[in-house]
């Protein structure tokens, strides 16, 4: 996205006081606030050197990557400005990560915040995961990858990160060793008995965002509601194929604070849809809740 402004749209900007443009320009992409911005004059030039900013190279070309890349290494005291940083190896983005990772170390960025990885690589993880305990700003991180080793992972989750999304991880073999103290989580899939990892060994868990519950679970995999609780979660979200009931109430009875519950059910059964189960189980064990959002699909004979 290129930002073009003409002359009065120019004079009208420059009439708005520090706080307004600041506020304006922590909403735009770097390389398109440098690309609109620097050099124009004295007033921009000195803000756009002092705001924190956001780069995301997920949807820009590769002439706009190459020549922000060529920006940060010419002044190197825009790496200090960036928190938020977005790499992705799509097919439209020239396996970017590798080509950022060949000009810079992720050391170089210590006021980072926010790193979110698209379609690395296990190699390109690898290296990565070397630099991130060295990220101490650093509290949130999403990737998504296929048959990584999640022993990368391990030293980060025992960082300062609070916010991790991870499609494709097996975060549940490295809670099964330690706690960790991640606040929010989002992942691809897990079973039921998963949730017994997550609430005895994750137990600052606020939000939890599961986008698929594995099936086939034997009465012996259910975990023993009157053993783990998850205290401190008051989001759930859940979007899933083929779920009963009884599997969601045995994870809700564990949530006594949940105050927003959001469900997208493919094909559940008959009683996904009952409302007096849904009363009782509400009233019983859910009372502090406020937002219930769903959406269901029954099987259909």
């Amino acid at each position: 996205m290129v930002f073009l402004f003409s002359d009065e749209m120019m004079s009208q900007l420059e009439i708005l006081p520090n706080e307004i443009i600041i506020n304006i320009f922590e909403y735009l992409n770097a390389p398109d606030l440098f690309n609109g911005f620097d050099g124009l004059n004295y007033r921009f030039q000195r803000l756009i050197t002092n705001i924190p900013l956001n780069l995301n190279c997920q949807h820009i070309t590769k002439t706009i990557f190459d020549q922000f890349c060529q920006t940060m290494l010419t002044n190197s005291e825009i790496k200090y400005q960036i928190i938020s940083l977005t790499l992705s190896n799509e097919e439209n983005t020239c396996l970017e990560i590798n080509a950022f990772l060949s000009l810079f170390s992720l050391n170089e960025f210590p006021n980072l915040r926010s790193l979110t990885l698209i379609r690395i690589k296990e190699d390109e993880m690898e290296r990565i995961a070397s630099m991130l305990p060295s990220l101490f700003n650093l509290t949130y991180f999403h990737y998504d990858i296929w048959d990584v080793e999640d022993t990368f992972l391990a030293p980060l989750l025992l960082t300062n990160i609070r916010k991790f999304h991870a499609e494709y991880s097996n975060i549940r073999s490295i809670c099964t060793h330690q706690q960790i103290y991640i606040t929010h989580l989002t992942i691809y899939h897990c079973t039921l008995n998963d949730f017994k990892t997550f609430f005895t060994h994750i137990p600052m868990l606020r939000y939890l965002n599961v986008n698929q519950l594995l099936g086939d679970y034997c009465s012996e995999d259910k975990f023993n509601v009157t053993n783990i609780q998850a205290i401190y979660l008051k989001q759930f979200i859940l979007q899933s194929y083929r779920v009963e009931f009884e599997d969601i109430e045995y994870i809700l009875k564990q949530t006594p604070n949940l105050k927003i519950l959001k469900l997208s059910i493919n094909y559940g059964d008959d009683d996904i849809i009952d409302p007096n189960r849904w009363q009782k189980l509400i009233s019983s064990f859910l009372p502090h809740l406020y937002i219930f959002k769903f959406d269901f699909v029954i099987n259909k004979l």
